[in-house]
């Protein structure tokens, strides 16, 4: 991974700590935040992609749409935000194993079958009574390329 903020670099009000990914929109930074002393999983998006309009909306849809949902399993958007040229999704730090760690780890195949799907739907409800007429949501499934 490169290391394009390093250390104690700042952006915003956060502080970076260290990188901790990268993929194909950005990479994440664990920061923290000066303002409400805590950390952050800080997604920054690289200048380059920043100047494509279609990857800046799809960045800033991505944060949207994460910060329409309400779940123990998905992770807070705190602020999508910008400074100095530089933009970035700042959202809550979870501590533990990565997925990629556990099935590297474990040697699983990653497998997301409908029968999955439909278990998530049945343990999400409340929620997804709420969610499923969500245009963003919506959106989100589709993107995913999972049935409403």
């Amino acid at each position: 991974m490169s290391q394009a903020f390093p250390p104690n670099s700042t952006i915003s009000h956060y502080r970076i700590v260290s990188q901790i990914g990268a993929g194909g929109m950005g990479e994440v930074y664990l920061a923290e935040d000066s303002r409400l002393h805590r950390k952050v999983a800080l997604k920054i998006l690289p200048a380059e992609m920043a100047a494509n309009q279609d990857r800046m909306r799809r960045f800033k849809q991505e944060a949207t749409a994460a910060a329409a949902l309400n779940h123990p399993n998905i992770a807070h958007i705190y602020e999508i935000g910008e400074s100095e040229g530089t933009n970035f999704i700042a959202m809550e730090f979870v501590e533990g194993v990565t997925l990629r760690q556990k099935i590297h780890r474990e040697r699983t195949e990653l497998t997301f079958q409908t029968r999955d799907w439909e278990l998530f739907r049945l343990n999400a409800d409340p929620y997804w009574s709420s969610l499923r007429d969500d245009q963003r949501f919506k959106e989100l499934l589709k993107r995913l390329n999972l049935p409403e």
